[in-house]
């Protein structure tokens, strides 16, 4: 008995310290994980798949959309998770980190995409918050850039 009010102690506070506050969680680092947490939302093409762009190849491994859902633990030993508004727009890109020594983004379609763009896990997988009405369109342009005006820049179409 005192085995699980000690192992119930340390899961309070290992939930404490999971449950920072922040209004979503980090979107799932494949589309297979995010089916398993079901969270998926269907699968997305890119037009072009794979391109070069300063010199290297870039393909997209996968491409997803998925619910943004916040989890916390009410319940000690349960956890909950709620849909907190909007879809994260994810993928893979192989190379992970496309060009060594270089600091590449996507910019998106002005007005397609809430909030900011980014690199998570490292760098191997992109979010962005998608548009109630971005998703209604079933379609949005990415561009791939080194920075802001980049006369290289690669634009990519996406459709679901």
């Amino acid at each position: 008995m005192a085995a699980l009010f000690i192992a119930t102690i340390l899961k309070l506070l290992f939930n404490a310290a999971g449950d920072n506050g922040v209004a979503w969680d980090d979107p799932q680092p494949s589309a297979l994980s995010s089916q398993r947490k079901g969270v998926y939302v269907c699968s997305v093409q890119a037009t072009p798949k794979t391109f070069v762009w300063n010199g290297t190849t870039v393909s997209f491994q996968e491409i997803w959309i998925e619910h943004r859902v916040h989890t916390d633990h009410p319940y000690i030993w349960l956890s909950r998770t709620t849909p907190s508004g909007g879809d994260y727009l994810c993928f893979a890109t192989n190379p992970e980190h496309l060009v060594k020594g270089t600091s590449p983004f996507f910019v998106c379609d002005e007005g397609d995409f809430g909030g900011g763009v980014g690199w998570v896990n490292d760098g191997s997988l992109f979010d962005s918050w998608l548009k109630p009405e971005t998703f209604a369109k079933h379609s949005a342009n990415l561009q791939l850039v080194k920075e802001w005006n980049d006369p290289n820049s690669v634009t990519i179409k996406l459709t679901w």
